[in-house]
């Protein structure tokens, strides 16, 4: 079997999912070393709250200490530029769903994300129907599916729906963006259900008004807590950690 993977790998060169060059001989990663170099884990230290680099204990930024916060902590992996930044546009805008496993894969190959067992359900932030029906999928769902297979939990995208179609945050200004998802989500519990510790599921997380939005419904639903998970991490400054 090796024989015949180092004939394939030599007629059939294997290429970085991300960049789509074609890999060093031997190289098992899915990525090549160029991307890997660019795509290092984020280090902690990021406001519960929108995401920004803090300093002090409170886990909250100079920026969000006089907003209500809902959202109890939040993950991003990378920053969203550079190929994470070509990767969620193909898999979102040029038919790629099958990235959303690759990126999982990857970022468990270099974060083993050990905190996720604490969760009790994965919850997809949703898309409005009408747009994931054009889509043809929610980018979301597809990321906390494959995190659900390494991790053995549950994800249900029935409890959360956005019941309002509302122009996307990345067309709105920062000042307008908790505004334009205020009152846009909704949870949907079956009686006697208990939803306890949630992990929330994003590709992007920019200022954080859509997952605090998400988190207060659920809370307000009896979620114990809320926490968001994301591939990459928008508009912030990657020189802080330099």
């Amino acid at each position: 079997m090796e024989i015949l993977d180092v004939l394939l790998d030599f007629i059939f060169p294997p290429k970085c999912f991300l960049c789509g060059n074609i890999k060093d001989y031997g190289e098992k990663s899915a990525v090549c070393k160029d991307c890997e170099v660019i795509l290092k884990p984020i280090p902690s230290g990021l406001c519960r709250g929108c995401g920004q680099p803090y300093c002090g204990t409170e886990l909250v930024c100079l920026n969000c200490t006089s907003k209500r916060l809902y959202l109890d902590g939040n993950y991003s992996f990378c920053f969203y530029d550079g190929p994470a930044k070509d990767v969620i546009h193909k898999l979102k805008f040029e038919n790629h769903p099958e990235y959303a496993s690759k990126l999982v894969d990857y970022i468990y190959s270099r974060d083993k994300l050990n905190f996720l067992h604490e969760f009790d359900v994965f919850i997809p932030v949703p898309m409005h129907k009408y747009k994931e029906a054009e889509r043809g999928f929610n980018q979301a769902s597809l990321i906390a599916n494959s995190l659900a297979k390494i991790f053995k939990k549950q994800v249900n995208t029935n409890f959360l729906r956005r019941i309002k179609d509302t122009t996307p945050q990345s067309l709105v200004s920062l000042s307008e963006r908790d505004a334009n998802v205020n009152d846009v989500f909704r949870v949907f519990l079956p009686k006697n259900v208990v939803i306890g510790n949630v992990l929330l599921v994003d590709d992007i997380y920019t200022t954080g008004s859509t997952a605090n939005e998400c988190a207060k419904v659920l809370k307000q639903s009896g979620a114990k807590t809320v926490f968001l998970f994301s591939f990459a991490l928008a508009g912030k400054s990657k020189t802080f950690f330099d």
